[in-house]
């Protein structure tokens, strides 16, 4: 073997250490999140998925999920972009969450639903912490672990309260969030509508200018963030090995690979 992308997530510690494995790490410009329904009380209210944000240790949720072959991210762009914002409002805080659980005059226990595929199998493993996570704060959470086609049936007709999933973002910032953020956009399926951060997505998509761009979507990022769209959770890292000598070969966020330029020892 020269080269693999099939590196378990469990195993990197280990074959860092080996000197007869070149190991690389990025990371990718997937992303993984939760999103609520917005057409179910109380999910509807901004109160009540802030609360689910603070009671979420993405830290604990990211090593559950990929063995710490991860970056806990707040916003949907991984750190090596340039249009990466970092803001991060949601430092774990189960009293900040009981808070504005009362806020919104929600009793507790409250059962909310999540949604997760054996499609991915570590956003079943994952859910089980976030459930434990959430039961601190008076939320039960009822795991649904369905096929991947029941899953995709569900979240299109939205049969459900939350879900648990990853995008892949590519490299345009318009990537991440305009499809899934806008109102009535495509994959809107949480139902979100904000008119300014319609306003901005807009500007952001006609935009030429790089910075001017990137000043629109931290915009349209801190109000998306705020009011919990979605619950950015991680972006997992691209984790690629390949044989001592092995040169010119780069290690890409959005897992292309190219050899062109690849020399073999």
């Amino acid at each position: 073997m020269q080269w693999t992308d099939n590196v378990p997530p469990q195993q990197i510690e280990s074959l860092d250490d080996d000197d007869s494995v070149e190991l690389e790490t990025t990371s990718s410009v997937d992303y993984w999140y939760m999103s609520m329904n917005y057409a179910r009380p109380p999910f509807d209210n901004r109160d009540v998925r802030r609360a689910i944000s603070f009671a979420i240790d993405r830290e604990a949720v990211a090593e559950a999920a990929w063995f710490g072959a991860a970056e806990e991210n707040q916003t949907a762009i991984p750190e090596d972009s340039f249009f990466y914002y970092d803001y991060e409002p949601f430092d774990r805080d189960p009293e900040q969450a009981r808070q504005l659980l009362a806020q919104a005059g929600v009793s507790t226990p409250l059962t909310m639903g999540l949604m997760v595929t054996d499609e991915y199998p570590e956003t079943v493993t994952a859910a089980q912490v976030i459930a434990d996570q959430l039961s601190e704060v008076g939320i039960e959470v009822e795991i649904e672990t369905l096929d991947f086609a029941t899953w995709l049936d569900r979240q299109g007709a939205g049969d459900y309260d939350a879900f648990y999933l990853g995008w892949l973002g590519n490299l345009d910032p318009a990537a991440f969030y305009q499809e899934q953020h806008q109102t009535d956009g495509p994959n809107n399926y949480q139902g979100y509508s904000n008119p300014q951060v319609d306003q901005l997505l807009q500007q952001g998509a006609t935009e030429t200018d790089d910075a001017a761009r990137k000043a629109i979507y931290d915009q349209a990022a801190t109000i998306i963030v705020d009011d919990v769209s979605y619950l950015y959770l991680y972006n997992p890292d691209v984790v690629q090995a390949w044989a001592p000598g092995l040169s010119g070969y780069q290690i890409r966020a959005d897992k292309a690979i190219n050899f062109e330029n690849v020399e073999l020892p």
